[in-house]
């Protein structure tokens, strides 16, 4: 340790691998540019500037596509870092699953051994039954009476969108009146909308769901562990959505509720 500890002048730390790779690199999030091209494209999706919302996608995919290429040559270089695998399971949502798998056959077999490894091993797994065209994982959760409900006993004739949120979740409270709009829309039309709660506490679920009134299927597997629906579906963040068609295939897994309006637009209905 060299330098003025008191006031972490000039402070440095060296001398083991783990730690100086943290110091070189840290957590390798992508660049702050990307939350605010995705943004501007929120915004222009609500218009019909087709030509700008084109031009936002191609800053998002070669602001992405740089960031991945620097990512995977920093991961390449050092297979029996932990902090290299670290960084890949905390960023694993920007990697397809083709990608992780990679990950995987580089990294030294010690490393997917520990706790970290075998999350990301579990991740990739769960991310594979989660790949457009698959058959959405069957669910039985509860609803505020205690009656057990399926994903067969809710699913729309034409497509359903399941929303992954939280009493506690700002985000997901505030898309909930959009939310609405779309269900008015589309419910007639054979779409269904089904929310999962990922609270873990049974009171403040409940009372949310009083404030919103909210007129579709709202499900959770309280008083069980929240922490295996984030498990399940590989959750890092909510609101999280899956778009399904009538044969609950996954569609895709739309960013925001424009993004929904577009496919089910492009579908038709």
């Amino acid at each position: 340790v060299e330098g003025e500890v008191k006031n972490k002048f000039g402070l440095s730390l060296t001398g083991a691998k783990e730690t100086d790779f943290d110091f070189q690199y840290g957590l390798m999030q992508p660049p702050a540019q990307l939350s605010f091209i995705e943004e501007k494209m929120d915004s222009v999706r609500e218009t019909t500037d087709t030509l700008t919302l084109a031009s936002f996608r191609s800053q998002r995919e070669n602001l992405l596509q740089k960031y991945k290429d620097n990512f995977k040559k920093i991961i390449n270089s050092h297979p029996s870092y932990f902090q290299a695998l670290f960084n890949v399971y905390q960023n694993a949502n920007y990697f397809t699953v083709a990608e992780l798998q990679r990950f995987t056959e580089v990294f030294d077999k010690k490393l997917l051994e520990l706790p970290t490894g075998k999350k990301l091993i579990t991740f990739i797994k769960n991310e594979n039954k989660l790949l457009p065209g698959k058959v959405f994982p069957e669910f039985i959760y509860m609803d505020t009476t205690g009656e057990k409900i399926s994903l067969a006993d809710v699913k729309g004739s034409k497509g359903t969108l399941i929303v992954f949120w939280a009493s506690w979740c700002g985000p997901c409270r505030e898309e909930i009146p959009e939310l609405k709009k779309l269900y008015h829309v589309y419910h007639s039309k054979g779409i269904s909308i089904v929310s999962i709660s990922c609270d873990n506490d049974s009171k403040s679920w409940k009372k949310a769901l009083q404030q919103e009134q909210m007129l579709w299927p709202n499900l959770s597997n309280l008083p069980g562990y929240y922490g295996d629906i984030f498990s399940k579906y590989n959750i890092k963040a909510i609101p999280l959505m899956f778009l399904l068609d009538g044969e609950s295939n996954i569609i895709s897994e739309p960013k925001s509720i424009e993004q929904v309006k577009e496919q089910l637009e492009r579908k038709k209905l």
